[in-house]
């Protein structure tokens, strides 16, 4: 049988010059030798190896992440917090349920140590409080006040008998069915003087202070005085007396029509101009389903929850998947109130009433 040759060798010629690279390429027989990669791969471990490369290497990794940290807290800074917003007066009295006011330690606190005739006295003062629990008013707890009193004052009954034995009854003594001590231990328990009674009506008043006071009161007391006060403060029963009217669209003003009013027997008057629909214009009650009144709502919620979560509730799962729910349905509301005012009266009142930045509704928020 003739040998095999190649067919390279086969077409060549014997004065010919050698093969090209890529013909010799592919008849390039298998080797075992270390690929290159895999000597890069050595002379990296052998360089991580030295210690004073190695050094280099996790100090330019520190440097690094120190430097994306500080380009994190830039853009925070710069972009804002998209939960917190900006923090203002209003947003602030949310933790205390009390109107926007500057308020001190001895206001907070139940027992108040200072001296000066200033500050108020200890214990909380319902009356001076304009919103309280159990969705009480301030007259209500002053007929209170009224009723204690006047269960503090001996009965008629009690004052009758007092006055009997008194006035030396000592029929009962002298018959032998009681005994001197005893009738004297009777009117020395009914005897009462105006300072016991004047201390048993401050107690009773004080007692009721301490019940109905929102100082006093738990997180869920609060937040329920938080949406009356953002009720009453965005609500458009309020809103439409304060802020200016926007400005009537083309179809507004073709929805608007003149009908003629019959005076003096003539129809050739007419009367002022009137809506097809004088109904809408009128409100049966407060305002609880507008946009701003759901964002400040929403607000609320968030402040407490955000407390929360720094505080106790670090590891709090549920109540955090709570808070991202109300960010976001916050951020539906901001887009659609912005959307439909276009920077109006009622836009620029929430931002500046909420502290409303644009990272509150614009972008994607991640918690």
């Amino acid at each position: 049988m003739p040998p095999r040759i190649l067919l390279p060798l086969r077409l060549k010629p014997l004065n010919a010059s050698p093969a090209s690279p890529s013909t010799t390429s592919a008849f390039r027989s298998f080797s075992s030798t270390t690929s290159l990669c895999g000597k890069k791969k050595q002379s990296l471990a052998a360089r991580y190896r030295d210690p004073y490369i190695r050094g280099q290497v996790l100090a330019a990794k520190a440097a690094n992440i120190s430097r994306q940290k500080e380009l994190q807290e830039q853009r925070k800074n710069s972009v804002g917090d998209p939960v917190r917003g900006v923090e203002t007066p209003f947003v602030r009295s949310f933790d205390t349920a009390m109107p926007e006011q500057r308020i001190t330690d001895s206001m907070i606190s139940r027992k108040s140590t200072a001296k000066d005739p200033s500050e108020p006295p200890p214990g909380p003062k319902a009356t001076a409080e304009p919103y309280l629990n159990h969705f009480l008013s301030v007259p209500q707890v002053i007929e209170s006040f009224k009723k204690s009193a006047a269960l503090a004052e001996p009965s008629e009954e009690k004052r009758n008998e007092l006055e009997r034995l008194k006035t030396g009854d000592t029929a009962r003594v002298l018959s032998g069915e009681e005994s001197q001590t005893d009738a004297q231990e009777v009117i020395a328990a009914m005897v009462e003087t105006p300072e016991e009674t004047e201390r048993k009506k401050r107690n009773a008043e004080l007692a009721i202070q301490r019940i109905v006071s929102l100082r006093n009161g738990s997180s869920r007391d609060r937040t329920l005085a938080n949406v009356r006060r953002c009720v009453e403060t965005f609500g458009r029963h309020y809103t439409d007396r304060v802020l200016e009217p926007k400005p009537a669209s083309s179809h507004a003003a073709s929805s608007k029509v003149t009908v003629p009013v019959v005076k003096d027997g003539s129809e050739d008057s007419l009367g002022e101009i009137q809506y097809l629909n004088p109904e809408g214009l009128t409100r049966g009650g407060p305002d609880t389903g507008s946009s701003e009144v759901q964002i400040a709502i929403l607000t609320a919620k968030i402040r407490t929850l955000v407390r929360h979560m720094e505080g106790d509730g670090r590891k709090d799962k549920m109540n955090k998947r709570n808070l991202r729910l109300l960010v976001h349905k916050r951020q539906k509301h901001l887009k659609y109130l912005r959307k439909k005012e276009r920077g109006g009266p009622r836009w620029q009142y929430v931002v500046e009433k909420l502290g409303v930045i644009d990272s509150m509704w614009k972008g994607e928020i991640s918690l």
